[in-house]
């Protein structure tokens, strides 16, 4: 077996075990570790058939997200935005959409290296820091032959529906965010004013009302 098969089902393991990380679990990084070890020896070579070799960056986030520092990429919506952008103009020149191919760039990738430079002296000046680690593997993984287009190592499909994910769940999440404050508050004010109703029908006993000093059976006044 090749380390580019190898590979493969090694990462289709990975993204299974990911996968499992978003049920509902108790200890579900534990869970889903489980279950990327044991899609290694069992699902990885259909998933790795069924979804081809996933790239580098997917397999760093997946890595990411069952070690527990899926955080660090939760903050880069402009490179998941950017991402897409990217893929919406070179998936349908790939396919044969456009006057050329720019898949057939990756086995030719000097253009392409010179525009990943400069996209990785842009993410330096901006301190991406994250951004610009995941794009270092991707080139690292491509030098060392695991891929034969750099295209492959740095994009598949899979991670464009990723990076539309996390764009769509943004806004959900923060809209989801402001409705369950904006429920506390009315329920708050409820229970408020459900409070205040109930003290003027019942009101409390009144501390200052007049005492009886005497005594009540034979009313002689208490020295």
């Amino acid at each position: 077996m090749t380390a580019a098969a190898i590979y493969g089902q090694s990462a289709a393991a990975l993204l299974a075990g990911a996968a499992v990380t978003f049920a509902p679990l108790p200890r579900r990084r534990l869970v889903g570790l489980l279950a990327a070890l044991a899609a290694l020896f069992s699902l990885a070579p259909v998933l790795h058939g069924a979804l081809g070799v996933p790239s580098f960056t997917l397999t760093q986030i997946a890595v990411l997200r069952l070690s527990g520092y899926d955080r660090l990429i939760s903050s880069c919506r402009s490179q998941a935005a950017a991402l897409v952008a990217v893929a919406v103009v070179f998936y349908p020149l790939s396919l044969g959409l456009g006057p050329f191919d720019p898949f057939d760039l990756g086995y030719r990738p000097l253009p392409l290296l010179l525009s990943i430079a400069a996209l990785g002296l842009w993410l330096a000046w901006r301190r991406q820091e994250v951004a610009l680690t995941l794009l270092s593997f991707d080139l690292l993984a491509y030098a060392t032959g695991l891929f034969d287009n750099l295209w492959n190592a740095c994009l598949d499909p899979l991670l464009v529906l990723l990076a539309i994910f996390a764009l769509l769940r943004g806004p959900w999440s923060t809209a989801a965010a402001m409705t369950r404050r904006r429920m506390k508050q009315l329920a708050s004010r409820g229970a408020t004013a459900a409070e205040r109703t109930t003290r003027n029908v019942f009101p409390p006993p009144d501390s200052r009302a007049p005492r009886v000093r005497g005594d009540k059976r034979t009313r002689r006044p208490v020295l």
